[in-house]
């Protein structure tokens, strides 16, 4: 978005944020999906053995809802009935990673949007760290689990859950885009 004039730049600042939104809360359903799809998989051992066709079906008939907060859902994606839990929970992190790699462009589309694209930067600091405690808590819920991955029940785990919805929002350029005018404007009270 840089390449467009400034005015024009502000003017499509709600079309960043609605892009954001959407893309949020489609994030969302689909991480639900995956999620509860792991979850079932892990507690009946034995649905992971049937092939894709007889886990649809035994979906189709058996699967408990999934819900998390703004979702409530029996559905789940055919492509999920192919895979082991091990590729399950694979596709899980690279879909987080995916996920927060296009937060952080939709952030930095929001903050040029704004005309505050130079703080860029500072969102880039924002994320890495905010990536470094997530990563430190859920190592720490890790190795608190015995080396098993965490599912949840581990408090690092929540933190870093916490972590990531935090990333997989536009608070992070929004934070960027109100403080230091916030700042500012006391400053300039003081003076």
């Amino acid at each position: 978005m840089s390449f467009l004039p400034a005015q024009h730049r502000r003017r499509s600042w709600p079309l960043v944020l609605f892009a954001l939104l959407l893309f949020g809360y489609a994030q969302e359903g689909a991480k639900v999906r995956l999620n509860h799809y792991i979850g079932v998989t892990a507690s009946q051992p034995d649905f992971e053995a049937l092939d894709p066709a007889a886990r649809a079906r035994w979906w189709a008939s058996h699967a408990p809802p999934a819900t998390d907060g703004l979702f409530s859902t029996l559905s789940t994606f055919d492509s999920f009935h192919s895979m082991s839990l091990h590729r399950l929970v694979l596709l899980k992190w690279a879909w987080a990673a995916a996920i927060v790699a296009m937060f952080f462009a939709l952030d930095t589309a929001l903050l040029w949007a704004l005309g505050v694209g130079h703080r860029w930067r500072l969102l880039a600091l924002m994320y890495a760290i905010a990536g470094a405690v997530l990563l430190s808590f859920y190592g720490m819920s890790y190795a608190l689990n015995g080396g098993a991955p965490a599912q949840g029940f581990r408090p690092g785990y929540h933190v870093a859950r916490e972590v990531l919805g935090f990333l997989q929002s536009p608070l992070p350029s929004l934070l960027l885009v109100f403080v230091p005018a916030l700042l500012a404007r006391s400053s300039a009270g003081k003076a």
